[in-house]
C-alpha cells in the first residue's frame, strides 16, 4: 500500500539531505559568477543641472507649484529636441540606444543625468553632451520666459490705459500720446508676441536660476550591482532545484 504524504516526514527527510540544496545552491551561484564574468562591465557617467527658485519673483507658492516649475526643467532635459541634438553630436549611438542607456533622476532641485555604457569614455561623452545641450536649451527657454514676463507687464499697462483712459506711463511713452485705435493695435500685437514667446519658453518660469556642476572630467563609476544579482539568482535557483530533487527522490522511494 502506498504511503500517504506527510509534510513532517518530508521536512525530516530534507534535514537529513540538507547537503543537496546547499550543493545545488553553490553550483547555481558559481554559474551566476561565470555569467557575470561573460557579460561586459557597465560604467555609469553622471552629470548634473542645478536650479533654484527665486521666491521674490514668484511670491508665495505651494509645494505643488514649486514642483511644477522644477519638473518643467526636467521635461526639457528629456525632450526629443535635446535627445536628437545629442544623437547628432554623438554618432556612435542612435536615439533608441540613447533611450536605453540614459536616465534622468531628480534630487530635490537638482536634475541628475545618468548614462550607462560598456565604454566608460563614451558614457562620459554622451553625458557631457547631454548636459551641455540640455543646459543651453533651458537657457534659451528661460530667455523667452523673461520676454514673456516683460511683455505681460507692458500689456497690463496698455490695458489699464485703454480701460481707464487716464494718463499713465508705458516705459517713456505717456498713454495720452496714444489714441484708442493705437492702443487696440498695440495690445493685439503684444498679445500675439506673448503667445509666440510662451511657446518658445516651453513652460519655463522666469523665476529660476541655473548652474551646472562642471568639471573637466565627469564622474564615471563601475556598475557592479547587476553582477551581484546574477550570483543571488543562480544560488536561489540552485537551492530550489535541490529541494525539488529531494521531493522527487522521496516520491520515487514511496512508489517502490
Amino acid at each position: 500500500m502506498q504511503e500517504s504524504f506527510s509534510p513532517r516526514q518530508l521536512f525530516l527527510e530534507k534535514l537529513r539531505l540538507w547537503w543537496i540544496p546547499l550543493l545545488f545552491a553553490c553550483i547555481g551561484a558559481l554559474i551566476g559568477i561565470l555569467l557575470s564574468m561573460i557579460i561586459p562591465a557597465q560604467y555609469e557617467a553622471k552629470a548634473e543641472i542645478n536650479l533654484a527658485v527665486d521666491f521674490s519673483k514668484t511670491g508665495i507658492i505651494t509645494d505643488i507649484e514649486q514642483d511644477q516649475i522644477i519638473e518643467m526643467v526636467g521635461d526639457i532635459c528629456k525632450s526629443s529636441l535635446v535627445i536628437n541634438a545629442v544623437d547628432e553630436q554623438v554618432p556612435e549611438i542612435s536615439v533608441a540606444e540613447f533611450n536605453n542607456i540614459a536616465s534622468l533622476k531628480r534630487r530635490n532641485t537638482q536634475w541628475v543625468l545618468l548614462v550607462r555604457h560598456t565604454n566608460p569614455q563614451l558614457a562620459e561623452d554622451i553625458a557631457r553632451q547631454w548636459q551641455q545641450i540640455a543646459y543651453e536649451e533651458i537657457i534659451k527657454a528661460y530667455e523667452h520666459a523673461i520676454v514673456v514676463d516683460t511683455l505681460s507687464d507692458m500689456l497690463n499697462k496698455l490695458t489699464s490705459c485703454f480701460e481707464q483712459a487716464v494718463p499713465q506711463a508705458i516705459g517713456d511713452t505717456p498713454c495720452t500720446l496714444l489714441s484708442v485705435s493705437d492702443l487696440q493695435i498695440e495690445i493685439a500685437e503684444i498679445a500675439e508676441q506673448i503667445k509666440v514667446e510662451q511657446e518658445l519658453s516651453q513652460g519655463i518660469s522666469p523665476a529660476i536660476s541655473l548652474s551646472t556642476s562642471y568639471t573637466e572630467k565627469l564622474p564615471v563609476d563601475l556598475v557592479t550591482g547587476f553582477k551581484f544579482w546574477f550570483i543571488i539568482a543562480g544560488g536561489g535557483i540552485g537551492f530550489l532545484l535541490g529541494i525539488w530533487g529531494i521531493v522527487l527522490l522521496k516520491q520515487r522511494k514511496a512508489k517502490q
